[in-house]
């Protein structure tokens, strides 16, 4: 498998959605804290999950974001691969 340097145009959609899953996680973060002290420090099991997942997105999409050589069908296997193609 070759590597290359990422075009402007993917660090710039890495950098979107980096942003937009530190949006998610603000949010959700918002949502867990009220339920927390709602229900007296019980949580749905779902909700402690959603928080979970939302924290792993930022940091996946942080060390993509961190990438400087990646594949080269990077934006083939993307898993926004759209927001490449376009």
């Amino acid at each position: 498998m070759k590597t290359r340097k990422k075009t402007k145009r993917e660090v710039q959609q890495d950098l979107i959605n980096t942003t937009e899953r530190l949006h998610d996680l603000h949010k959700i973060g918002g949502e867990f804290i009220t339920d927390y002290i709602e229900c007296d420090g019980d949580v749905w099991y779902s909700v402690a999950m959603k928080f979970r997942n939302a924290v792993w997105a930022v940091d996946h999409a942080k060390r993509r974001l961190g990438q400087v050589n990646v594949s080269d069908k990077y934006g083939q296997k993307a898993t926004y691969i759209g927001n490449y193609d376009a």
